[in-house]
C-alpha cells in the first residue's frame, strides 16, 4: 500500500497552560491537536484508492499532566500523565489503557532519576529524539526499524544518570508481575550514550561589485575606444611613399 499525504488541513496545535505554580511546585497541563487529509492508493488487492481524515500524521494528537515538587538539596518529586487519542473521531488511541503513553512517578536527584510506572523504553529514550517526526505515522516506526511494542514498558523501573561531559547511562527493569512465572513479561534493557557538540564556523567571503549609476536612454554618451595597453598590440606607423 501506497501513502501519499495530499494536504494537511488541521495541523498541529499545542496547549501549554500551567494550572498551579510557584517557585516550589508546579502542575502543567499540555496537549497537542493534530489531524489531517490524507490520500492512500492500493489500500487492497484491487488497487483501490482512499481519501480521508486521519490524526496522529506529523504529531500523535495526546494531552497530559506534568507535576514537579522541590524536596531542597537538590531532590525533586516529579509525575507525568499522558494519554493519547484520534482527533479524527475523539477515540481512544489504545484499547488496553486510557493513559497509554505515561503513567509514572520520578525521584530528581543529584546522582540521578529514579522512575516507576508506564515509562518510555531505553530504545524510546536513545532513539525517539533522531526522528524529526518523533515516530508519528510517517516516521521511521512506519518503515518498521523500531517496534512499537518495544517504546514503552509497563510496571517499570529505569534510572538515568546524569550527564558526565556528554556521556550517560540507562538502565531499566519491568516487571512481569504474573504469579507463580516471576520471568514471563518482564523486560530489561541498558545502554550508555556519549554526546558530543561541536561547533563549525563557517566563514564567507565575496567581493560586491558597485552597478555604475543607470543613464537614460535618451542621454548622449561619448563611446571611447580602449586604449591598448600592450606596445606590441600597437598598428606599426605607415611608411611614406
Amino acid at each position: 500500500m501506497n501513502k501519499t499525504l495530499f494536504a494537511l488541513a488541521g495541523g498541529a496545535a499545542a496547549i501549554l497552560m500551567p494550572v498551579c505554580a510557584s517557585a516550589q511546585s508546579s502542575v502543567t497541563l499540555f496537549g497537542v491537536v493534530e489531524t489531517g487529509v490524507q490520500h492512500l492508493t492500493n489500500v487492497n488487492a484491487a488497487g483501490a484508492s482512499v481519501t480521508n481524515l486521519a490524526s496522529g500524521n506529523y504529531a500523535a494528537s495526546r494531552w497530559g499532566m506534568l507535576g514537579t515538587e522541590d524536596l531542597g538539596g537538590g531532590y525533586k518529586a516529579m509525575f507525568r500523565i499522558e494519554a493519547g487519542f484520534n482527533a479524527d473521531d475523539g477515540s481512544n488511541a489504545s484499547a488496553a489503557s486510557f493513559f497509554n503513553r505515561y503513567s509514572q512517578v520520578s525521584l530528581g536527584a543529584p546522582w540521578g532519576t529514579v522512575t516507576a510506572g508506564r515509562t518510555g523504553s531505553v530504545k524510546f529514550d536513545k532513539t525517539a529524539l533522531y526522528d524529526p517526526l518523533l515516530f508519528s505515522n510517517y516516521s521511521n516506526i512506519s518503515l518498521g526499524q523500531v517496534p512499537p511494542a518495544y517504546l514503552k514498558v509497563n510496571n517499570a523501573v529505569k534510572y538515568q544518570s546524569p550527564s558526565f561531559g556528554g556521556f550517560n547511562v540507562e538502565l531499566m527493569y519491568g516487571l512481569g508481575q504474573e504469579a507463580g512465572a516471576l520471568h514471563r513479561g518482564l523486560s530489561f534493557g541498558c545502554e550508555s550514550q556519549l554526546i558530543h557538540y561541536r561547533t563549525i564556523c563557517i566563514r564567507m567571503s565575496g567581493i560586491t561589485r558597485r552597478s555604475p549609476p543607470r543613464r537614460s536612454p535618451c542621454a548622449g554618451a561619448t563611446a571611447r575606444r580602449p586604449r591598448r595597453s600592450s606596445a606590441s598590440a600597437r598598428r606599426p606607423a605607415r611608411a611614406s611613399p
